[in-house]
């Protein structure tokens, strides 16, 4: 139907310009139902791990479980827009694909990751500090 009412495709012989129009779209469509078959985003923490689990390989240890859930709870903290590109990022996405499934430029994809991991870094910086000076109520003060 699209090609019927399509106004600059020649329907008269020889039909080249139609052949070339139902090719572009085909190509189009078989792309787009690639991509959307191949690609799955977990959103959830929960999904997240169990894409991280198939990933390595192998079943994590108890002390694996627990750094990975500090850290996605880091992640949790991200802002959601630059996290769901951090998220595409880990997942296997290239900056392009990236780009084309929010609907973004390739700049803004990119300074979107680089937005979400300086975010991390200062997270887990904070995070490090906060687990090298615990600090007890009823400790006495250290003497420097």
């Amino acid at each position: 139907m699209k090609l019927l009412s399509a106004e600059h495709v020649d329907l008269r012989p020889p039909r080249w310009s139609a052949l070339a129009w139902l090719t572009t779209c085909a190509i189009r469509r078989a792309w787009e139902l690639e991509r959307g078959a191949t690609r799955t985003v977990p959103t959830d923490s929960q999904a997240l791990e169990q894409a991280l689990i198939a990933a390595g390989g192998r079943v994590p240890g108890v002390d694996d479980i627990v750094l990975q859930r500090i850290r996605l709870d880091l992640v949790e903290q991200i802002p959601e827009r630059p996290r769901r590109f951090l998220l595409r990022l880990a997942l296997g996405y290239s900056y392009r694909e990236i780009a084309h499934t929010e609907n973004a430029t390739y700049t803004t994809t990119n300074k979107q990751i680089a937005r979400a991991k300086q975010i991390l870094r200062g997270l887990e910086k904070t995070k490090e500090e906060d687990d090298a000076c615990p600090t007890e109520p009823y400790a006495p003060e250290p003497r420097c």
